[in-house]
């Protein structure tokens, strides 16, 4: 919340951007079998199942389940490259 100089609040909510594809480092891919779900795959690629966003981003998905719907699909399994420099 935002607070004015007389001390009114304005409440509003923190926008994410979606990086640009070409700033992934590419770690592998994935073919998409029946029952992938994202949180599956964020904790076997990430150690993490909270970290799905990840796939998300590497993949320019703006609608997560898009990613698992289509089986045979390949997924890139990426991260940010500010992300692969600081690891």
């Amino acid at each position: 919340m935002h607070r004015q100089a007389d001390g009114r609040g304005n409440p509003y909510l923190a926008r994410r951007f979606v990086p640009a594809a070409g700033q992934f480092a590419e770690l592998g891919q994935h073919s998409v079998v029946e029952g992938d779900r994202l949180d599956l795959l964020a904790s076997r690629y990430f150690s993490d199942p909270e970290q799905y966003w990840k796939l998300c981003d590497a993949n320019g998905a703006l609608r997560p389940d898009a990613l698992v719907e289509a089986i045979g699909r390949s997924l890139s399994i990426g991260i940010h490259t500010d992300m692969a420099s600081s690891a």
